[in-house]
């Protein structure tokens, strides 16, 4: 199996178990490894398939770096449009993320069908 498909099965999989695991006060233990870890990898790996990196560690690099940055925007904006609500805040990025992952889809299709 391709790794970019087994993200695109990961990824949605992840933010779901994250909603749940807020949503439903799941123990402060496993809700805080299932959303951070999903907010630390998912919203940056799936925008590494956008780029041009092969190297499966500068990857995971840029991934990391990417996350942390699209985390840091959603919140300033939050905050300075005054709806900080840091459930929707998560939602916010398992929508960017499921975005993403459609436009990997078209984009995939689109390369495909032009080559």
């Amino acid at each position: 199996m391709n790794n970019k498909f087994f993200w695109w099965i990961v990824i949605p999989l992840w933010g779901v178990a994250a909603w749940l695991a807020v949503f439903n006060d799941v123990n402060l233990v496993l809700r805080f490894t299932v959303v951070f870890g999903f907010l630390m990898i998912c919203p940056g790996k799936v925008l590494t398939y956008f780029l041009p990196i092969s190297d499966e560690t500068s990857q995971w690099s840029v991934s990391l770096a990417l996350s942390v940055l699209l985390n840091a925007i959603v919140s300033l904006v939050m905050i300075y449009a005054k709806v900080w609500e840091p459930q929707y805040g998560l939602l916010l990025m398992i929508g960017l993320s499921i975005i993403g992952i459609i436009a990997q889809i078209i984009l995939g299709s689109r390369r495909s069908v032009a080559q």
